[in-house]
């Protein structure tokens, strides 16, 4: 079903974008990956048994977002994959990077959608991400002004949906997943919030990001799902 669509995943060069864009190219779509680094890219572009066209710019400039996506055409399905994160509790944060992270996790996937929906074809989709942490915090961990980003972006999903049909506008809600967006800790501080995380979880290990990416697949192909959210975190909630 996306054999020969063009999708854009926006912060694809690692992780969870990456495995979207594998699945997709290997059900033979026509895949960008975009990302900061023209390096990185390269190696996520030459990491996958397919090829993927790519593109480097800074999401957040809204005139580089403009500048490269005029020169895309019609995209079938766009996904986000885009955010932030930061560990520490409303009282111990500093505001300029509570800003940063609201800013980034809600205001930039919200622009990518503004600038994009007039060339998402009338069948396509919008795929964004937010996190698992909404109806609960993740305590004793933190990470207040990510669980805001992602509120905004719940509502944000659903309003959309409604305004811009028949293109779907779905949000994936990931919980912590073993990406590399955790590489800059030690392997010890890593491997202990994995195992304290994992235990919050019913399935009692961290999902992987080949698993999470399953669930972008599924949106995209699934032409009725509109204005929802999924889960692939191993059902948090039901631990209580």
């Amino acid at each position: 079903m996306l054999s020969d669509k063009k999708i854009i995943v926006i912060s694809g060069s690692s992780g969870i974008g990456l495995e979207v864009a594998r699945q997709a190219a290997s059900r033979g779509a026509r895949v960008t990956i975009t990302g900061r680094s023209v390096e990185r890219l390269k190696s996520a572009a030459a990491s996958l048994p397919l090829s993927v066209d790519t593109a480097a710019f800074d999401v957040t400039d809204r005139s580089e977002l403009k500048r490269f996506l005029a020169g895309v055409g019609t995209i079938d399905h766009l996904v986000s994959c885009f955010g932030d994160t930061e560990w520490g509790g409303f009282l111990s944060l500093d505001e300029d990077r509570a800003r940063q992270v609201v800013e980034n996790k809600f205001w930039a996937q919200l622009m990518i959608v503004r600038e994009a929906c007039s060339i998402m074809a009338k069948d396509g989709s919008i795929v964004l991400t937010a996190g698992t942490a909404v109806d609960r915090g993740i305590l004793p961990y933190g990470a207040a002004f990510s669980v805001v980003g992602n509120t905004m972006l719940e509502v944000l999903a659903r309003g959309l949906a409604a305004e811009l049909a028949p293109v779907r506008v779905n949000l994936i809600e990931p919980t912590v997943t073993n990406t590399p967006l955790f590489a800059g800790m030690t392997d010890q501080a890593r491997e202990e919030l994995f195992q304290n995380f994992a235990r919050l979880l019913p399935l009692k290990r961290i999902p992987e990001p080949h698993e999470v990416a399953r669930s972008y697949i599924h949106l995209m192909e699934s032409g009725l799902i509109n204005g929802d959210r999924v889960r692939p975190d191993g059902g948090p909630m039901l631990a209580g």
